[in-house]
Parts: structure tokens; C-alpha cells; sequence
């Protein structure tokens, strides 16, 4: 056979092969959607998501601070500010201690809700968590003419670095507002801190929010 007929014979095979219709073999692939894995547990949390709550970036979804203050306040003489930070709508060091802050965050939403928050800022001192009728059982403080709940926690305090605390304390405030939640904190030496409970109090208290123009 020469060179010619060969390939003329193998172009019409070839041809008979692609007009075979449903003859030619065909491969048929099925997309599926592959199901979303679960939230990670508490145990499979990092331990600073697991003390301190999921690490958001400024801006960036549910949770993310606000961009600018909405709120004034009146801060007792003995705070001293500090910088703030993206996280921080307002932050003090307590007297002279270098542990001892106090410091406000405003979230969208609900920032993980009472009950998370509380019992994440226990875990923060050792302390394990309370029941959610503990929860509505703890003392409120009225504040931006909401009834926020009032935490107050000692034991060996976590920092955000890990690092601890040991003798410390911890006082809190959770106000829930119209599609956003502010937060107070304050934590520091328990023997430096039992003396500014009524401060707290009072600074939380002159929270208002900002007056259009001001």
C-alpha cells in the first residue's frame, strides 16, 4: 500500500469514528458541591480565638469596629489616655500601673452576643462559665438608656499575648444597641482595681452619644 492510500484510509476511519454518534464512546463528568466543613469546636479554636473571640479585620464584616467614635464620655482625673487603636473607640491606663486599662469597643452587630462574651471573658480569668440564667441574673447598669449587664470577675487573667496575670480583675459592660454593641472594659491588679468599681461605673454611665456637628 502506498504512503497515500495509507492516509487515506486512516482519514476516512477517522472520519466514520467522529459520525458515529451515540457509537463513540463519550465521558460524562458530574459536578458536585462540596459541603462546607463545620465550624471548628472550642477545643480545635487557637487559644487567642478561644479567649478573645474570632480575630476580624477592621472594616471587614460582621463584627468590624466602627470607623470613627459616635460617643463622648467624661473620664475620671486619674485616667490617663492612651492611643487608640482600630479596635479602640476610647482607652485609658488606670493610676500608674502598666497592667491596669480600661478601654471601649463598638461592634456591628451583636459581637457574639451576651452570653459568648461573658463567659469568654471568664474563661479569660480562669473562671468557668456561667449558665445563661446566671447570666440574666447578673446586676445591670443602665447605660446609653439600656439596661447593660454588669461582669465583675477575679482570678489569674490571659492578655492578648498570652502572658499571666495572676491576683487580677476584671470589670465589664455590654450594651446592646440598634444593629451595633458596645463593649467596656476594664482589667488590672485586683488590690488596684477594688477601688475603681464606682469609677467604672460612673465612666460608663456618661457615655452619650455625639450630637450631630459636634
Amino acid at each position: 500500500m502506498s504512503v497515500f492510500r495509507f492516509f487515506s484510509a486512516a482519514l476516512i476511519v477517522a472520519g466514520l469514528v467522529s459520525c458515529g454518534g451515540s457509537q463513540a464512546p463519550k465521558t460524562v463528568v458530574q459536578m458536585r458541591e462540596a459541603p462546607a466543613s463545620p465550624p471548628p469546636t472550642l477545643a480545635e479554636m487557637p487559644v487567642k480565638e478561644r479567649l478573645f473571640g474570632p480575630q476580624t479585620q477592621p472594616g471587614m464584616g460582621h463584627g468590624a469596629p466602627k470607623p470613627e467614635p459616635q460617643f463622648e464620655w467624661k473620664a475620671p482625673d486619674a485616667w490617663k489616655p492612651k492611643a487608640g487603636s482600630s479596635m479602640r473607640l476610647a482607652n485609658f491606663s488606670i493610676g500608674d500601673s502598666a497592667e491596669a486599662e480600661c478601654y471601649v469597643t463598638l461592634l456591628h452587630g451583636t459581637g457574639g452576643g451576651v452570653e459568648a462574651n461573658v463567659n469568654r471573658w471568664r474563661s479569660q480569668m480562669g473562671q468557668p462559665p456561667l449558665t445563661a440564667e446566671e447570666i440574666a441574673a447578673l446586676p445591670k447598669v443602665e447605660v446609653l438608656g439600656k439596661a447593660a449587664p454588669f461582669v465583675e470577675v477575679s482570678g489569674a487573667y490571659t492578655d492578648m499575648a498570652g502572658v499571666e496575670h495572676g491576683q487580677a480583675l476584671l470589670y465589664a459592660l455590654i450594651v446592646e444597641l440598634d444593629g451595633e454593641t458596645l463593649f467596656v472594659k476594664m482589667t488590672g491588679p485586683e488590690n488596684l482595681l477594688r477601688a475603681e468599681k464606682d469609677h467604672f461605673t460612673a465612666f460608663c454611665q456618661s457615655l452619650k452619644k455625639k450630637e450631630s456637628g459636634s
